[in-house]
């Protein structure tokens, strides 16, 4: 399944819903090869993958505001304007969601080989994760 946005001077904006970007890639010339045969002009160039999202789930709750005290100045918490923790990974340009519910989600990495990075960057983070662990675990 490909969803995608065009603007009116003729850019794609979004190509999504791929796992790989060899996928995204073979998707986006799919598509102008069907506005061609809409009767568009159209040329396929500068491809390029500008953002990555990755969603995980921890087997427990957290606390956000002790992860967030005990993670500051690189994590943030506003429950008036967000339910979640924001925690920033600066040499990846990454961001990472955490919810209470042990819920991470990860946007920003520009290439999709940074996303094992920011697995290990997860896994190493897991203990000021474990250490801002809810009372009770919502996953079981």
């Amino acid at each position: 399944i490909l969803m995608s946005s065009c603007v009116s001077i003729g850019k794609l904006i979004t190509c999504s819903s791929f796992k790989v970007e060899e996928e995204a890639k073979l998707g986006a010339r799919r598509l102008a090869r069907c506005l061609q045969k809409l009767g568009f002009k159209v040329r396929f160039s500068a491809f390029r993958v500008v953002n990555v999202l990755a969603v995980c789930s921890m087997p427990f709750a957290v606390h956000l505001v002790d992860f967030t005290k005990n993670n500051r100045p690189i994590a943030s918490y506003e429950p008036e304007l967000h339910p979640a923790a924001t925690y920033r990974i600066k040499n990846l340009k990454a961001t990472v969601q955490v919810f209470s519910t042990g819920s991470l989600t990860v946007t920003g990495m520009l290439l999709s080989h940074h996303l094992t990075h920011t697995h290990t960057h997860t896994h190493l983070s897991c203990p000021p994760l474990s250490t801002a662990r809810g009372h009770t675990s919502l996953r079981d």
